[in-house]
């Protein structure tokens, strides 16, 4: 039954996040040469070795670090790989490990040889099982980095606290498992990933224009992606993913370049009321428009849905005047809490 949910959700998990993984490799080829994938030798169940798939993050012409272990700020990681980390986006490519068979969703976190090496008995309990994407251990070390990166000596933290405290949560993970107990897990993580994700990604359209390029990227294939759900009932036909992934990266070329150099970010960001309706409302119907003229005026594909050029646009402001309103909220508690933190405790009364 384990294997089975991790077959299916895995290959859902490809097919729906299909148009993100085009965007974040193509991002990534864009800042740096190398390949779009790292690979890297993990041990996984029965101590037999296999190689893990991430997003690659660091430039392929950075010194080598003898460390199995990334921490803080490494000057190693390029600015695309930063927000991949950041957001986990990077994790994303093990699905097809899940396909493999070498990983399942939920299952402890595998290890490189080295430290499976120094815990040897633990892990020989361990690997009974297959290794996972995600675990207690995956949700109580979400900022390992960061973590690490304030010791001074971050390879004998890892050794000495880190690692230890992750086998505790391993074998407490084999004593609990079950199916229920693996979509707990399952829905913790990503309600954790969704939260982290609006949290770092709405403040940095104030600063970084690239991380605002991927925002308008993704929120355009996005919109359009559920455009074909919402027209044709929940899912895309056979018939029609065709004109769907023929069109789409005219769609994004056009949108994107349109949208992107009126920096609506800045627009989406301000801190009073009113919202520049007239500069999105025109961008977003304007390359709608030139991008039905090419569907059906220059390329004649009668077989798209002229549907789609009404609920695309409409959901694509949906997600622009929503980053706003989610600016506005993390703004707001951004500055409670900075209240907080100066303001003075009154006499007579104690903290709890």
């Amino acid at each position: 039954m384990k294997r089975a949910v991790d077959l299916v959700s895995a290959a859902a998990g490809l097919v729906i996040c299909s148009p993100l993984l085009l965007i974040v490799g193509l991002l990534i080829k864009l800042e740096t040469a190398g390949p779009v994938f790292f690979r890297q030798e993990r041990i996984g169940k029965g101590g037999k070795p296999f190689f893990i798939f991430k997003f690659r993050t660091m430039a392929v012409d950075s010194p080598r670090n003898e460390r199995a272990i990334t921490v803080g700020n490494d000057p190693r990681i390029t600015r695309v790989g930063r927000v991949l980390r950041k957001t986990k986006i990077d994790e994303l490519p093990q699905l097809l490990n899940v396909l493999k068979g070498d990983m399942s969703l939920v299952g402890p976190r595998p290890e490189v040889r080295r430290y499976v090496e120094l815990f040897r008995h633990d892990y020989e309990v361990i690997l009974a099982v297959r290794p996972g994407i995600t675990d207690p251990a995956s949700l109580k070390f979400r900022d390992e980095a960061a973590i690490l990166g304030r010791s001074v000596d971050p390879e004998q933290e890892y050794v000495l606290r880190v690692l230890p405290e992750k086998i505790r949560l391993a074998k407490d993970y084999l004593a609990h498992a079950s199916l229920t107990f693996d979509l707990t897990l399952i829905v913790k993580t990503m309600a954790q990933v969704a939260w982290e994700n609006i949290a770092l990604a709405v403040p940095a359209l104030r600063s970084q224009p690239l991380v605002v390029a991927g925002v308008y990227l993704i929120l355009i294939v996005l919109s359009n992606y559920l455009a074909f759900l919402l027209r044709l009932g929940g899912r895309i036909p056979f018939e029609h993913w065709d004109p769907y992934l023929r069109m789409l990266p005219w769609l994004v070329v056009i949108q994107g370049a349109t949208l992107i150099p009126l920096r609506l970010d800045k627009r989406l960001n301000r801190s009073s009321e009113t919202l520049d309706f007239r500069t999105l409302i025109g961008g977003v119907l304007g390359s709608t428009l030139l991008f039905y003229i090419l569907v059906h005026g220059i390329v004649g594909l009668g077989a798209y849905p002229r549907s789609i050029f009404i609920l695309n646009p409409i959901l694509l402001i949906l997600f622009l005047v929503g980053i706003r309103h989610m600016s506005r909220i993390f703004r707001h508690l951004g500055q409670v809490e900075q209240q907080n933190q100066v303001l003075p405790a009154r006499p007579g009364v104690r903290g709890r």
